[in-house]
């Protein structure tokens, strides 16, 4: 199984709508998953998944796969902590939609790695296609953060702060 998602698990690929499909469904040109994940990623090089490679890779990469050119919205989908796609939610870059917009201390940053529970994340395909494989995967909005009223490392984040505290 192809997993630069490092959603290739036991029992096959798992989609980001929570779909499981056989790991030879995973990168072989249909989309197998109705969200079409398991096209995601397939021209990357090598089968680590990007959320164990460095910041510098993952940048790369993204610079690599004509992100710059992704604009037309495929889907987006609520991911939750321990969920497969997690890892690879946590350190998707910004949407232009979403947190890339707004004023203030948080205005284009990422949900805080560390006090995030739920993330929308956005999937988006080539623009002037609007067809075939996932190009990009952005972070569009933090949705729930761990529990603010629990003393420690998050005591105090809040949405409006990205979980910042």
């Amino acid at each position: 199984c192809h997993n630069s998602t490092g959603t290739c698990l036991k029992d096959g690929f798992h989609c980001a709508n929570k779909q499981v499909v056989p790991f030879e469904a995973r990168c072989n040109g249909v989309d197998d998953c109705l969200d079409g994940t398991d096209e995601y990623q397939c021209e990357m090089d090598g089968s680590m998944p990007l959320h164990e490679r460095s910041e510098e890779e993952r940048h790369a990469m993204e610079q690599g796969s004509s992100c710059g050119f992704c604009a037309c919205l495929a889907s987006v989908i609520s991911i939750v902590e321990n969920d497969p796609w997690w890892a690879a939610a946590k350190l998707a870059p910004t949407d232009t939609v979403g947190l890339m917009t707004g004023t203030g201390a948080y205005a284009g940053q990422p949900c805080a790695v560390k006090c995030i529970r739920r993330i929308s994340l956005a999937f988006y395909r080539k623009s002037g296609y609007c067809r075939g494989a996932l190009c990009c995967i952005r972070q569009r909005e933090c949705l729930e953060c761990m529990d603010p009223n629990v003393i420690g490392a998050c005591s105090g984040a809040t949405v409006s702060s990205r979980c910042y505290n």
